[in-house]
C-alpha cells in the first residue's frame, strides 16, 4: 500500500522504504509485534495527496487507515509518530485547528 501511495514521492519514498526495512528486521530479530513493521511502512501515508485532507500527514495517514478498518495498533502508531500529539496540540493552541474529533487508542508512551 506504502507503493501504491508514495512511490515517485522522493525523497519520502526512500525514507519510507529505509523505516519499513529497518522495522522488519527488528521485528523478525526481537519481541516486537508485526504490526511495528506495518505502521513503519505506512507512516508517512497521509503525505500522499490524495490522501491529505488537514495537511497533517500523521492525522491524514491515520484517518485513511481507519477508514479502511486497519488495525488499531497500526492506526494509532502511524496517528501518533514524530511527535504528532504534541504537534497537534501546538496547531490547535496557535491556529484553532481542530482535527474534526478524530481518536485513536494511545499504545505507546510518550
Amino acid at each position: 500500500m506504502a507503493r501504491q501511495y508514495l512511490a515517485g514521492m522522493e525523497p519520502r519514498w526512500t525514507h519510507v522504504r529505509v523505516v519499513g526495512q529497518r522495522a522488519e528486521r527488528l521485528c523478525r530479530d526481537s519481541d516486537v509485534p508485526e504490526d511495528v513493521a506495518a505502521a513503519a511502512w505506512l507512516h508517512d501515508l497521509g503525505y500522499a495527496e490524495q490522501l491529505a485532507m488537514t495537511g497533517f500527514h500523521p492525522l491524514d495517514g491515520a484517518r485513511f487507515l481507519r477508514s479502511i478498518g486497519a488495525d488499531d495498533l497500526v492506526t494509532s502508531l502511524v496517528a501518533y509518530h514524530s511527535g504528532a500529539a504534541y504537534e497537534a496540540e501546538e496547531r490547535v493552541k496557535s491556529r484553532g485547528v481542530v482535527c474534526d474529533g478524530f481518536r485513536v487508542i494511545l499504545l505507546v508512551k510518550r
